[in-house]
């Protein structure tokens, strides 16, 4: 049986002193990570979003992708892709800031 390559939703995801880290599971390799993350409030679809780089890591068939969470931020998720697939994390949400 031919073995497939996959590109996986994140599996786990936490934040903790101001950084955000998810983890993806993939046997394709990752090249990019990118947070998007809002300090607006309201109807998602009419926030300002930003994009910020975060660091990739790969460990196994897992990647970890980091990055510290804009000052502010109150809602963000994880983007990363392998060629033209893309992966997203779970959208994250803080009520207090």
């Amino acid at each position: 049986m031919k073995r497939r390559n996959f590109l996986q939703l994140a599996m786990a995801a936490s934040q903790k002193d101001g950084m955000f880290e998810v983890r993806f599971r993939s046997t394709k390799p990752l090249e990019k990570a990118v947070l998007i993350s809002t300090a607006d409030t309201g109807f998602t679809g009419n926030r300002e979003w930003v994009e910020s780089s975060a660091s990739l890591e790969p460990c196994g068939n897992e990647w970890i992708a980091k990055v510290p969470l804009p000052v502010g931020s109150n809602g963000w998720f994880v983007n990363v892709r392998s060629g033209n697939l893309t992966a997203s994390s779970n959208y994250q949400e803080s009520l207090l800031h």
